[in-house]
């Protein structure tokens, strides 16, 4: 048989303390500390890239809707460059009052419109703009001063209405109409 040799307690303490110490050194604390860092970082880094990503596509969709009203804006444009070409020059002026009589009668009008009071801007350069302001236009059908309206802007080239007032009255109706048209000046 063999004699256990007895330890003193603080043989045993000092045992237990190196076996304390072995374990702790044995247990891999270093590489669950540094993989838990890299996920904390890969996590940042992720929302981060998440949040560039949203803002980015919220940069392309703005830049989308730029670019398609910017090729709307071109085409405009060469619509206007087209038809400044068809624009009128000084001098050659087809209003005239008696042709919107004569469209008045044309459209079914009962009565003709008053004489229009007649504005020009030349604030301009190289461009004219006349206002044609009829007053108190009065007929008993609004339909045929609307046809009246659609045939001068039809038929005098460059006319467009500007501004319109309609109001019903107990005999029919009553319109005040702007027309305006833009001229080139001979320079």
């Amino acid at each position: 048989m063999t004699a256990r040799a007895k330890l003193s307690e603080e043989a045993k303490f000092e045992l237990s303390m190196a076996a304390a110490s072995r374990e702790r050194a044995n247990r891999p604390v270093g590489l669950v500390a540094g993989a838990a860092v890299v996920l904390v970082a890969g996590g940042v880094f992720a929302a981060y890239a998440m949040a560039s990503r949203a803002a980015a596509r919220g940069r392309l969709e703005r830049a989308v809707v730029d670019q398609a009203m910017a090729e709307a804006r071109v085409e405009e444009w060469k619509k206007l460059a087209e038809s400044a070409g068809a624009m009128p020059t000084g001098g050659t002026s087809e209003f005239r009052v008696s042709r919107m009589e004569e469209l008045a009668v044309r459209a079914g009008m009962k009565s003709r419109p008053n004489a229009p009071v007649t504005r020009d801007d030349k604030s301009r350069p190289g461009v004219v703009v006349y206002s044609h302001i009829y007053v108190d236009v009065r007929d008993p059908s609004l339909a045929a001063m609307i046809e009246w309206m659609r045939m001068a802007c039809a038929e005098i080239a460059g006319l467009e209405v500007e501004a319109l007032t309609v109001r019903p009255e107990p005999a029919g109706w009553k319109m005040d109409v702007t027309f305006r048209r833009w001229e080139r000046t001979g320079s």
